[in-house]
Formats: structure tokens, C-alpha cells, sequence
């Protein structure tokens, strides 16, 4: 059999690593149980009045422990989905370098060090690394134009 106060020590050990390593909520789910599990065995070889005094104890700790354990879980998943929410990018009104000579009206334009897909809308031709002005987005594609130099 073991120890009641080792099961218990490894519940700390399972809800404080459950910080740290992204199991998604595994290991607190091992904690809780080891800590339910150890405290049960606990109370077994205890006498009737002692028993009434530690489950005094137990209980609060067992519901706190398992409020603390869905709070961070739920902060964590929350934190993590906004994580992944990229802020939508608009670069109209932005000036950028065509990447490659355009073929017809099509080509690549580097802006900010992103490259995007673009369609020129004035008559000239555009050569490689010169300015072009984003006037319009539409998904992934801008429409560009010339740099009006004054």
C-alpha cells in the first residue's frame, strides 16, 4: 500500500508541473485524483474523531484545490486562443517595392518584408524594386499603382 502523505506530494507535485507543461489539463486531473485518493486512504487509518477533524480540512482544501486548477485552466486556454488571433492587416495606403519585374499587370510587391500578391492598375511597367502604392485589398491580392513623384 502506499503512503497517504507521499500520494499527497505527488498531488502537488502533478497540480504544480501542470503550470509549466502544457498537458491541458491532464496533470491537474492526476493531481486531483492522487490528492482524493491519498486523503481517502488517510482518513482510513484514522479513529471516528479524528476522521470528522481532518475531513474538516480536506474538503475546503479539495474544493479550492479544484477551483484553483479550472481557474488556471481556463485562463491558459483563453490566453492561448488569443494567441492565435492574427489582427487583421490592411496595408492600403502603404508604399511598397515590387518584388520582381511584373508580368502584364501581375506580380509580387514586398511590404514590411511580407510578400503579397498584387495587379498594377496604371499603364506603366513595373521593374523590380521599384515603389508602388497599395490603393485596394481584396483577400490576399492588392491592387497597386505608380508613386506620384512631385
Amino acid at each position: 500500500m502506499i503512503n497517504p502523505s507521499l500520494l499527497i506530494l505527488i498531488a502537488i507535485i502533478l497540480l504544480i508541473a501542470e503550470l509549466f507543461v502544457p498537458a491541458f489539463g491532464m496533470l491537474g486531473l492526476a493531481g486531483l485524483i492522487s490528492f482524493v485518493v491519498g486523503t481517502y486512504t488517510l482518513l482510513s487509518t484514522l479513529d471516528s474523531a479524528e476522521r470528522a477533524t481532518v475531513l474538516y480540512m480536506i474538503v475546503p482544501s479539495t474544493l479550492v484545490f479544484l477551483g484553483l486548477a479550472a481557474t488556471i485552466t481556463t485562463v491558459l486556454f483563453k490566453g492561448r486562443r488569443l494567441l492565435f488571433q492574427k489582427p487583421e492587416i490592411t496595408p492600403v495606403g502603404e508604399v511598397g517595392e515590387a518584388a520582381d519585374d511584373f508580368v502584364g499587370r501581375n506580380g509580387m510587391i514586398r511590404i514590411e518584408g511580407e510578400l503579397w500578391t498584387a495587379e498594377l492598375i496604371d499603364d506603366k511597367v513595373a521593374k523590380r524594386g521599384e515603389q508602388l502604392l497599395v490603393m485596394n485589398r481584396n483577400g490576399l491580392k492588392l491592387t497597386v499603382q505608380h508613386v506620384q513623384k512631385l
